[in-house]
């Protein structure tokens, strides 16, 4: 006996009971990305020698775990980002270029992080799969770029 696409849709205990369904794989994934990010920032907080430099990092990670697992939730279940609930920094969160410190140092950049968030023009134009791999230029990709304009 064959089962059409048609047959599972209406009788979903006709499926193979071993097919995840989607809902299942992102949660999955999503279990996958919590215990490897909760793995990382203790990785990062046992490399602080400071034991109360540690307690305060590991209290702002524990918020920023929080934060994140609840991005991966609400993402499993496909819930859209409500942007106009999403609060700007405050002005002391933010500290201007200009103000910065010259770092002398290279050692310093192994504290570097670079956050780079993308527009979505690529969709516009048709285009599918990570748009910073896409060759621009001289063989380099989008990331490529953005990278030798950090260093």
């Amino acid at each position: 006996m064959t089962t059409s696409p048609s047959d599972v849709a209406t009788n979903p205990e006709r499926h193979h009971p071993h097919t995840l369904s989607a809902m299942d794989f992102h949660s999955a994934s999503s279990g996958v990305a919590a215990k490897t990010m909760r793995t990382e920032l203790n990785r990062l907080a046992n490399a602080i020698q400071d034991m109360k430099a540690r307690r305060n990092f590991q209290n702002e990670m524990d918020h920023f775990y929080s934060l994140f697992t609840r991005y991966l939730s609400e993402k499993a279940k496909g819930t859209k980002l409500d942007w106009d609930k999403v609060n700007e920094p405050s002005p002391e969160q933010i500290i201007p270029y200009k103000d910065l410190p010259v770092c002398e140092s290279p050692e310093h950049l192994n504290k570097l992080a670079v956050l780079k968030l993308n527009g979505g023009l690529g969709t516009t134009m048709g285009c599918v799969g990570p748009k910073s791999a896409i060759e621009v230029r001289d063989g380099m990709t989008f990331l490529d770029l953005s990278v030798r304009q950090i260093e």
